[in-house]
């Protein structure tokens, strides 16, 4: 609470803040802390629109600057931001409102103009948003529905998704592998570990280089709220592979959490990292015992452990998706035992296309093809679990609600 009561009394004393009370029209120099996401409201005439996070930087209040901080959600034609990345500096001209988030710790901008370009984006962000265009390229090539799902899974790129797969996906309850997420960067963190141990790396370098494919995965696939928790749950394990400790996932996952919440509280209320650390101390906590269970009733080990797991998952998770959606999906534990199977080799691959993609394009193609078959299995798997009449049910809030669920 120490944190975030800082955080909130600096953000309150803002002139920021007093100046979104007022609804003053300002020009703001601001730095991007993400890409645009496209928004499914429109605007006038039905232009499409984007929203972006970003940092101010400062304020220009009768034509003299002035140094300012805080954190400021835009609203914008999207008309001039497609294509920027965070980290680039812009001079955006608009209308400051009161904060639309949550955590109360921003204001809104409502953008009149496109933005007027001040510097760009450091390296790591241009690298990371080249390999993202490359990804893309290397899948032109498939079929729409795979073209669309697998930088999605891969980078967290949305952009070509289909929004009728999207909704067959959250019906079926397998939204966690439209966008990148916590199990993507476990995966390539096992991936890479197991070939450098099997090339006989000694343990400091493994645990070196893992930290290494955080670090690049982090900044390729953008800080989501799911993937900040891997990341700093990986780099934990890490660091007690190359000081030899034995590596215990739930005291990982504690202090994970606790390092996050402290270093940025507004995640305390975002749906993502709820569900994520929910679903992973389910996982850590409820499947072993309920595989056991399982296996006692002479279900086969594999099939035993992926029904432990989906289901362990999807019961901590429910109450948060319905209270953010007001649905609950009534297949989603079948539905994620036949795709868990191949997420890993659809990541690997993926991510392998998408380093090789700007240094060989028809080979980065080649691999992008190798990773959509498994990537074609979730399609399948979310049109079918997802297009079942009932797949997805409406849920009645409040204590009712809850006490049904």
């Amino acid at each position: 609470l120490i944190p975030f009561g800082g955080r909130l009394a600096y953000s309150r004393a803002s002139p920021l803040t007093a100046l979104a009370g007022q609804r003053a029209s300002v020009t703001l120099d601001l730095k991007l802390t993400a890409d645009p996401k496209p928004l499914a409201a429109k605007g006038v005439a039905g232009s499409p629109r984007v929203l972006v996070n970003a940092d101010a930087l400062e304020i220009v209040l009768t034509g003299k600057p002035h140094k300012i901080s805080g954190h400021v959600l835009v609203l914008a034609p999207s008309t001039g931001w497609a294509g920027l990345l965070p980290g680039q500096h812009v001079r955006v001209d608009g209308r400051l409102q009161p904060s639309l988030d949550a955590a109360g710790l921003s204001v809104t901008l409502s953008a009149r103009a496109p933005p007027q370009l001040l510097r760009g984006p450091p390296w790591w962000q241009r690298a990371a948003g080249a390999v993202r265009a490359d990804l893309r390229r290397a899948c032109s090539g498939l079929p729409q529905e795979v073209r669309g799902l697998l930088p999605g899974l891969i980078d967290g790129d949305t952009s070509g998704l289909d929004p009728v797969l999207a909704q067959r996906f959250r019906f079926a309850g397998l939204t966690h592998l439209v966008a990148v997420s916590g199990t993507n960067c476990s995966i390539l963190i096992g991936a890479a570990l197991l070939v450098l141990s099997r090339l006989g790396v000694r343990r400091g370098w493994c645990a070196m280089a893992g930290v290494l494919v955080v670090a690049g995965f982090v900044v390729v696939a953008r800080p989501s709220p799911s993937v900040l928790r891997a990341a700093v749950m990986g780099c934990i394990a890490l660091a007690a592979l190359a000081s030899g400790r034995p590596r215990r996932a739930l005291p990982a996952l504690s202090a994970a959490v606790l390092i996050l919440l402290v270093w940025d509280p507004r995640l305390a209320v975002d749906a993502g990292f709820s569900m994520s650390v929910l679903a992973t101390a389910a996982i850590l906590m409820l499947a072993p015992g309920w595989a056991d269970a399982l296996r006692r009733r002479r279900v086969p080990i594999g099939l035993a452990e992926a029904i432990a797991v989906a289901a362990a998952a999807h019961v901590v998770s429910a109450p948060v998706v319905a209270a953010i959606s007001g649905r609950v999906s009534l297949v989603a534990i079948p539905a994620n035992v036949l795709a868990e199977p191949v997420v890993a080799a659809a990541t690997v691959l993926g991510f392998l296309a998408a380093l090789l993609a700007p240094m060989s394009m028809s080979v980065g193609a080649s691999v992008a093809w190798l990773a959509s078959w498994p990537a074609r299995w979730l399609v399948q798997v979310a049109e079918w679990f997802g297009g079942l009449h009932g797949a997805s049910l409406p849920w009645p809030s409040g204590a009712r609600g809850g006490l049904l669920l």
